[in-house]
């Protein structure tokens, strides 16, 4: 069974550190090759059906700058087909399709998830941060209840370093 274990601003699959940037080669060595490839005009999204976890690649040089795993089905051309099945948690703390963003931040209390407010987005979907020194972990709820769809770690983009500054 998959584990994966997001923590410190970065991620362990089956016990392997994954930490952003990272090279596609790296990702595949741990889950094996994607089962399909996705281009939009910024990046190639590889796309693991099976196991819920995609991941988003600079197409110019091949390294990852997101990981991600689904915990609930979306409606993306890019969207595994599956939900993850494996072992997921945040910070030490077990993550399920039943969990809410209160109970992950009870259980690993010294961060929280904090709500991004996003204009562009639709009204039903809300994006949480949880900021580290060079990622970001997203968690996304869709819905009055906020059931939870995906966790992804970002690389920090130019201008999110820039805004720490200030």
């Amino acid at each position: 069974m998959l584990t994966v274990e997001f923590a410190n601003g970065s991620v362990m699959l089956n016990g392997a550190l994954l930490i952003l940037p990272a090279e596609r080669g790296a990702l595949v060595q741990i889950i094996g090759e994607p089962s399909r490839v996705s281009h939009t005009q910024y990046n190639s999204i590889l796309t693991w059906d099976d196991d819920g976890i995609f991941a988003y690649q600079i197409p110019e040089n091949e390294q990852l700058r997101s990981f991600a795993v689904a915990i609930d089905r979306e409606g993306y051309n890019f969207s595994p087909k599956n939900i993850f099945p494996g072992l997921l948690s945040v910070e030490g703390a077990v993550v399920t399709r039943n969990s809410t963003v209160s109970s992950i931040n009870d259980a690993i209390s010294l961060k929280a998830f904090v709500a991004q407010e996003d204009e562009d987005e639709d009204d039903d979907i809300v994006f949480w941060e949880l900021a580290s020194k060079d990622c970001i972990l997203y968690l996304t709820t869709k819905g009055a209840a906020k059931q939870l769809t995906t966790l992804n770690l970002d690389m920090k983009e130019e201008e999110d370093e820039f805004e720490d500054i200030q």
